[in-house]
């Protein structure tokens, strides 16, 4: 068990509201069974069952050792001499418990940066239909695997209407093309390239904005804190905020919803001046309370001395062996489709006419590793659980 994959306190699921701490007896790179504690009891793969903790060997098989009482607070000192791992446990919807135990999560944070850094700029830039395709389907897969299938039916509810608004706003205003289909009312030509430009710009957004969802729950505020905290501290202290406040402020909305209700201010009931007046206090409150977290965040900070020369920070994290294989491996993906890019193999253009490179082996290749490259989460996933699950069956310990 790695130092890195035993630390205390809770690990939080950024992105979501409720969420619970999970240890189980595995590391959580290579796969595990997942140990839910749960309101009512501690949820075994979905089936009810309680034990109380009890030591575990280095050399045994997986045992649940933990009970209600044993997972909230738990040091590095416990959890290390019961051979335990934390994990995040995230709630999507009303009975949906998933424990999220991803590889790329626990890597270190600079491959975590890299990764989604060259993911979504390839993205961004890449228009050409096949990486498009490529780059949407690995933001499907992961962003499921992450978050969950409810959670992605979620994003999908306002990430499909805005593909489509793209795409049917762009033949509307942009008119160039040779390939002429028909004549819009207004008497502008409605050209093919236009449609399928819409169409690749709507998909674009869409892989864009999975990417990102899941670069919020894998980029945690201490992680950028750790990459930029020495550079540009300041920096990073308005990146880590800006990343708290939305989840932070919706906790504290409703909750002061809740005592405004309860004090007979409610913002449903009424009559429309009176649910306005209500709404004003609302807001008013969670301005001031924004303001004044932001001057007490700023206030401990400066008395720690953050931003200081020479201040040191204690970190959790190591770059281990696969850290260092990953990294190498991004950077070959990285490096190979800058080549393809430079070397015009990437290129697509839609206007005035379709034309992209011939297909050729080296082109071929480009494509390749630009899969292999949106499918790495997906693929350490998978690897991870097929390895745990190998070990199980031959009665060896992770």
């Amino acid at each position: 068990m790695t130092e890195r994959a035993a630390f205390g306190g809770p690990f939080l699921c950024p992105a979501r509201t409720s969420t619970d701490v999970l240890y189980v007896s595995a590391r959580a790179d290579v796969g595990i069974r997942p140990y839910v504690q749960f309101s009512g009891g501690l949820f075994v793969g979905g089936d009810a069952h309680i034990a109380p903790p009890r030591p575990q060997a280095r050399n045994s098989r997986p045992r649940q050792i933990a009970n209600d009482s044993f997972f909230p607070g738990i040091d590095s000192l416990t959890a290390g001499r019961y051979n335990l791992t934390c994990m995040r446990v995230c709630k999507f919807g009303r009975n949906e418990v998933r424990a999220v135990g991803d590889p790329l999560y626990d890597c270190h944070p600079a491959v975590n940066f890299l990764f989604f850094a060259i993911v979504i700029t390839c993205s961004m830039c890449l228009l050409h239909p096949v990486c498009l395709l490529f780059s949407l389907a690995g933001a499907v897969w992961y962003t499921a695997r992450l978050r969950g299938t409810k959670a992605l039916i979620g994003y999908l509810r306002w990430i499909i209407p805005m593909m489509a608004m793209a795409a049917l706003v762009n033949p509307a205003f942009v008119h160039q093309g040779v390939t002429l289909l028909a004549y819009l009312p207004s008497g502008n030509p409605l050209t093919l390239e236009s449609i399928l430009y819409g169409l690749a710009a709507g998909c674009m957004l869409g892989a864009v904005a999975l990417w990102f969802s899941c670069l919020s729950a894998v980029m945690t505020s201490d992680k950028f804190i750790y990459l930029f905290g020495r550079v540009i501290p300041a920096l990073s202290l308005v990146l880590s905020m800006t990343l708290r406040f939305v989840p932070r402020f919706k906790r504290q909305f409703r909750a002061v919803a809740q005592a405004q209700r309860y004090m007979g201010r409610d913002t449903a009931n009424g009559s429309l001046r009176q649910r306005t007046r209500n709404a004003l206090k609302v807001f008013s409150i969670m301005v001031t309370w924004s303001l004044e977290s932001a001057i007490d965040t700023a206030d401990s900070m400066r008395s720690r001395g953050y931003g200081e020369p020479g201040r040191t920070a204690f970190s959790i994290y190591r770059f281990d062996d696969r850290d260092r294989g990953l990294l190498l491996w991004l950077l070959f993906c990285g490096a190979y489709l800058l080549a393809g890019t430079l070397a015009h193999g990437l290129s697509f253009r839609y206007y005035p006419m379709l034309t992209g490179a011939q297909p050729q082996a080296i082109t071929v290749s480009f494509f390749a590793v630009y899969l292999l490259l949106c499918l790495t989460p997906v693929g350490l996933s998978l690897a991870s659980g097929h390895r745990f699950r190998s070990m199980e069956k031959g009665g060896r310990t992770v």
